[in-house]
């Protein structure tokens, strides 16, 4: 009974001692600690450092600028390169602005403003974002090479004209980044021309040629484009132009023939839409050669048409869509030089090859994802089948990559 007694006396008095200690519970857990003025204000430590004595943060301009004159617009691209607390640099450099629409209904305006290099052409190019209200400031820049535009307005006009069918309306745009076309973000700016027809054609500054359909198709996305806002007038549809059998080689040849965007490549070529470049001699459609969409279903097959100068060397490739039941048209025009494709069937199973899987059969392919056709339709690589059964792709520049699933 003695030892009973003392042992509840101790259990009494620590129990007692815990009620009685400052912060503790009576089962003897400490509570959370309440907050302090510091870290119920501020629950980030680093934003709430002192700063040493003198500091004082740089915030910048607001991006209200007024951008209603080319030396607004210039002041303001120039005032993306000032030093803070220096005087701001002079803008004699920047050369004249270029208003750049947005394809997307959700993004600005740009203008677009060269730096010159001191020998005609630009060493970089600030974009400078414009809001509704005429206001904004610059948003980016990236170096340059050479002119700027790489296409002027004139000659651009002159390249996506028709024999019958002129130009009536051409501007600056800007395309939100997709894997299928070629840069057309930011400070790359593409021509897009409509004709009288109201057939739409977007010219790359690397010269090529897409078909309206086409571009709109790869940067709609869930995201309305200009002039397509819901509740907006309507748009005045395009006149597309006719489907062809595809089906065969020599239908493709056939119809291509009669395609419109084929007929326009070939006089661009030739130098009968005007420019300065120059000129292929006597350029003729080569045989089609098929091309498997490796995406299914996202990826169609389509036919690539060499085209030759009178030498008999490849300058262009013209990539014939078959999206349509056996039917298809032109998608894409790209400059070309030398073999087509750029690595030969038996180099691609070649480099594909294991030491103990070898790759036993290849055939042409392309896919909408860039890292496997960086350069569109056109950009066409080998998809390679080894001995175990598993497939690898090799792209037009050697890389192996996963084939897509």
């Amino acid at each position: 009974m003695c030892v009973r007694a003392l042992a509840v006396a101790i259990l009494l008095a620590s129990l007692a001692a815990c009620e009685a200690a400052p912060g503790k519970l009576s089962a003897g857990i400490s509570p959370p600690p309440s907050p302090t003025s510091a870290t119920a204000t501020c629950p980030d430590p680093i934003k709430c450092s002192t700063p040493p004595p003198g500091w004082t943060p740089y915030l910048g301009p607001p991006c209200d600028a007024t951008l209603t004159t080319a030396d607004e617009i210039r002041a303001a691209a120039a005032q993306m390169h000032a030093i803070p607390g220096e005087p701001q640099a002079p803008y004699a450099q920047y050369g004249v602005p270029l208003l750049v629409h947005p394809m997307r209904a959700e993004d600005r305006d740009e203008w677009l403003v060269p730096i010159s290099d001191g020998a005609g052409g630009a060493s970089g190019v600030v974009a400078v974002s414009v809001r509704p209200d005429g206001r904004g400031c610059a948003g980016t820049s990236t170096g340059w090479s050479g002119l700027f535009p790489q296409i002027s307005i004139d000659a651009a006009r002159q390249r996506v004209a028709g024999p019958n069918d002129p130009v009536t309306m051409i501007e600056a745009v800007y395309l939100p980044f997709t894997r299928e076309l070629p840069p057309g973000s930011d400070t790359n700016m593409v021509w897009r021309a409509v004709r009288q027809s109201g057939y739409e054609i977007f010219l790359f500054g690397s010269g090529d040629l897409y078909e309206g359909g086409f571009v709109r198709a790869r940067i709609q996305e869930s995201t309305p484009l200009r002039d397509e806002r819901p509740g907006a007038s309507a748009r005045p549809g395009p006149s597309y132009r006719p489907t062809y059998a595809v089906g065969t080689a020599g239908e493709v040849l056939a119809g291509a023939c009669t395609d419109a965007f084929v007929i326009d490549y070939l006089r661009y070529l030739r130098g009968e839409t005007g420019g300065t470049r120059a000129l292929v001699v006597d350029p003729r459609l080569d045989a089609p050669i098929r091309v498997l969409g490796l995406h299914k279903p996202y990826t169609v097959d389509l036919w690539i048409v060499p085209v030759r100068d009178g030498t008999g060397a490849i300058v262009s490739l013209i990539a014939i869509g078959d999206s349509d039941g056996g039917k298809g048209q032109a998608l894409q025009a790209r400059a070309w030089s030398g073999p087509f494709p750029r690595v030969s069937e038996e180099e691609a199973k070649r480099i594909s090859s294991l030491g103990s899987d070898p790759g036993m059969s290849a055939r042409l392919g392309w896919a909408e994802e860039y890292f496997l056709s960086p350069g569109g339709p056109t950009a066409v690589n080998w998809l390679v089948t080894r001995r175990s059964g598993s497939e690898v792709v090799v792209t037009e520049n050697g890389a192996i990559v996963a084939a897509p699933k």
